[in-house]
Parts: C-alpha cells; sequence; structure tokens
C-alpha cells in the first residue's frame, strides 16, 4: 500500500468497523491528517499485525488508533506505532529503508528491501510462502541470523535475495510450459496460469543451433526473468541465453562439464539468489553441485550419490527450508522419493507419490503459487500434461494441463 493520501485520516488504511488482518505487507509513503499509515476508528475498529513494514508518509503517523490494536510481531515501524507495536520481534523508530516503488518483478511494482535493512530475515510469514512479487519465501540470507520465533523470511511484501520462479517467462507469477521442436530446433513458450494454457500467440523463442539443447531455465544475471540453459552433449559445453521474455538479448557460454557426468537441472543451492548446476553421472550415480556467478564456475562440490533403481528427476525446495531438494524417480516401479538437503548435504528422505500409469515424472514447479512444487507428468503416447498438487512429499489432487502439439517436447519445468 504505497503512496496514498487522505485529507483527514487513513492514508494508506482507514477502518472503520472490520476486524482487520494486516500480515506480510509493506504500508510505504502514505499521509493524511491523521494515521498517515493505518487510521483505526473506534469503538468497533480492530486490527492485527504479523510481519509488516509501516514506513512514515509524508505525514501524519504511522497507526492512530480508536479502536484495537493487536500485534503478533515481526512488524516495523519508522516512528513508535503509537505504542501498539510491542509482540515478538518487533522494531519501531527504525528505518526499513526500502527502495522506491518500482518494477522488481512480478504483476506489481514493489518496494525492495535495499542492502542492510533491517527488515531481512526479521520476520514470521506465518506459512505465506510467496511475497507479492510471488517469489518464494523464506530466503535465509547467510550470516544474517533470524529473529527469534521467525521462519528466516523477511518484513514485508518483498523477500530479499528471492528469486523468481524458475520459469515465468512473462513476469506474471506463474509457471510457464518451455517447449522444443527437435525437427525445427524451434523452442516456444506457452503461457500458463496454474494449469491453464492462456495463449501461445506465436510466442516462439529463439531457435538452438544444430548440436544444442535446452536443458532448464532459471534467471542467471538478476533481471527477474529466466534464461534459457544450453548443453552441448558431444563437446560438453553450456551456454547461458538471456531473454526477455521470448526475446534473446545477448549469450555467453557457461562452464564445459566434467567428463562422464550430464547437466541435470539448476537450482540455488548455497543461498546467494544464483542459480548453480546439478550434475549426474549415470555410471556411478554421483551427483555434484557446481556453484556459479552468472555464467563463472566458482566451486564445486559433491552431492549425495543417487539410489540404485532411482535417476535424479528434478530439483525444488518441498520442505520450504529455502533449500532445494532432490526428487528421484523409479522407471521400473514408478515410485517416486524427496530427499532433503541442506546446501549439497544430505539430511533426510521421504517417498513421494507413485507416478500413473503411463506417465512419466517430466519436472517440478510450483503451478498453484501455494510456495510448493508440483509434479509435472507426461505421457508420451498420448502428448497429455498433468500437474499433482503436492503438500511436501504428499499428493493432494490432480488437474489437466495442455496437451502438446506433435513434434514438440516439454524442456522446463
Amino acid at each position: 500500500i504505497s503512496g496514498n493520501s487522505a485529507g483527514t485520516s487513513g492514508g494508506g488504511i482507514y477502518n472503520v468497523s472490520s476486524n482487520l488482518q494486516v500480515a506480510t505487507s509493506t504500508i510505504s509513503g502514505n499521509s493524511a491528517g491523521s494515521g498517515g499509515g493505518i487510521y483505526i476508528d473506534g469503538p468497533y475498529g480492530r486490527i492485527q499485525i504479523t510481519s509488516t513494514i509501516i514506513d512514515a508518509g509524508a505525514s501524519g503517523e504511522n497507526i492512530f488508533n480508536l479502536g484495537a490494536v493487536t500485534s503478533h510481531g515481526y512488524n516495523l515501524s519508522s516512528d513508535d506505532g503509537g505504542g501498539y507495536l510491542n509482540g515478538p520481534g518487533d522494531q519501531i523508530n527504525t528505518d526499513p529503508l526500502l527502495g522506491p516503488l518500482e518494477d522488481n518483478g512480478g504483476p506489481t511494482e514493489t518496494h525492495a528491501l535495499l542492502l542492510g535493512s533491517p527488515a531481512i530475515d526479521q520476520g514470521n510469514s506465518g506459512g505465506v510462502y510467496i511475497d507479492q512479487r510471488r517469489f518464494h519465501r523464506p530466503f535465509d540470507v547467510p550470516g544474517i541470523p533470524n529473529a527469534v520465533g521467525g521462519d528466516g523470511s523477511d518484513i514485508g511484501a518483498f523477500e530479499f535475495g528471492a528469486f523468481a520462479i524458475g520459469g515465468d517467462f512473462n513476469g506474471d507469477g506463474f509457471t510457464d510450459y518451455l517447449l522444443f521442436n527437435s525437427s525445427s530446433r524451434a523452442t516456444a513458450i506457452w503461457y500458463l496460469q496454474d494449469n491453464v494454457y492462456i495463449t501461445w500467440n506465436g510466442r516462439y523463442g529463439p531457435t538452438l543451433p544444430v548440436g544444442w539443447a535446452a536443458v532448464d531455465a532459471a534467471d542467471f544475471n538478476g533481471d527477474s526473468k529466466p534464461d534459457y540453459v544450453l548443453y552441448n552433449a558431444s563437446t560438453r559445453q553450456t551456454a547461458i541465453w538471456y531473454l526477455d521474455n521470448n526475446v534473446l538479448i545477448s549469450a555467453a557460454y557457461g562452464p564445459t562439464i566434467a567428463s562422464g557426468y550430464v547437466l541435470s537441472g539448476v537450482a540455488d543451492f548455497n543461498s546467494d539468489g544464483k542459480p548453480d548446476y546439478v550434475l549426474y553421472n549415470a555410471s556411478t550415480r554421483q551427483t555434484a553441485i557446481w556453484y556459479l556467478n552468472n555464467n563463472v564456475l566458482v566451486s564445486g562440490a559433491y552431492g549425495p550419490t543417487i539410489a540404485s533403481g532411482y535417476v535424479l528427476s528434478g530439483v525444488a525446495d518441498f520442505n520450504t527450508d529455502g533449500k532445494p531438494d532432490y526428487v528421484l524417480y523409479n522407471a521400473n516401479t514408478r515410485q517416486t522419493a524427496i530427499w532433503y538437503l541442506d546446501n549439497n548435504v544430505y539430511v533426510s528422505g521421504a517417498y513421494g507419490p507413485t507416478i500413473a500409469s503411463g506417465y512419466v515424472l517430466s519436472g517440478v514447479a510450483d503451478f498453484n503459487t501455494d510456495g510448493k512444487p508440483d509434479y509435472v507428468l507426461y505421457s508420451a503416447g498420448t502428448r497429455q500434461t498433468l500437474i499433482w498438487y503436492l503438500d511436501n512429499n504428499i499428493y493432494l489432487r490432480g488437474a489437466w494441463g495442455p496437451t502438446l502439439p506433435a513434434g514438440w517436447s516439454l524442456v522446463a519445468p
């Protein structure tokens, strides 16, 4: 809630008689004669505030109360909050260090948290696993202690360091399909909202050169727009194609994959906000993480060895600890499993749902924006896709996704 004004009361929020709950929100730059941020009229106006930033505007205090204010903690106010912000982890008379209202990715403009903001890692999202941009939270910044009782998320509507949903090409906060035609070498983006195909509308992506295949999509240059990750199986060379939606902007070579390994996926393992490579050796079943800075290899570490009979089918954060996990698949039994990791270290495992007959596990992504990754299933016989919605490793329900056209394969997710 930003940049609003009122002649007398309640520049951002004016509450007369409701029991209003405000959580993981940013209220900034609003003004009024009284209650530039929030005005609660009495005696029936009530408000409960959690993990929210209230930043003073041009005039009027952050909170003016004639009703009832309850703090559930982890709020940050640039003034004293009227004396009402006394919950656990509350900060008063503190500058949140906000950037201007601007496009930081996602469907709306946001106030970014600037480097050094006291809101970073000091919140408690209460099970809200995406921020205003629909970027995943919490993103636990290394070296910053979490608030006591918090979950490592940031206060307010913006999660510092969080990265965009890997395959959201049009910036609407929903995962999209990346398709590849091996005959024409064309790529295409199918824009989805949840499991529903919205429009292709001639949205071809760039055509790949001979010898190269698209492996995945992720934001490598930090512009909140997914880029293509390409791999040449003959030379083991990788490349990053930087995109703006479906348009190729520029390209750079990435590191050459070690002999015996293939590039299996990308995810941010060391929580630096930059995607890393996941490598897999089919002979030894060994995995390895290559930590990248954009397209540059910084260092590497071995990951866990995959269990016999399984293959590595995807990487995503299933237990919402801010760290990506392995998704394994056994083609003989159709059983899936989640291996929970801390960076490159195996912590524990759990079985996931068994894949339906006639389908294979094609990938993982968060389709319904609940902050929890879902399975993408694919039937080669019918070219039908299917989304299985999960809560961690538990199957909740399924829904049909779009059917792929003949000659095209699903690259990502």
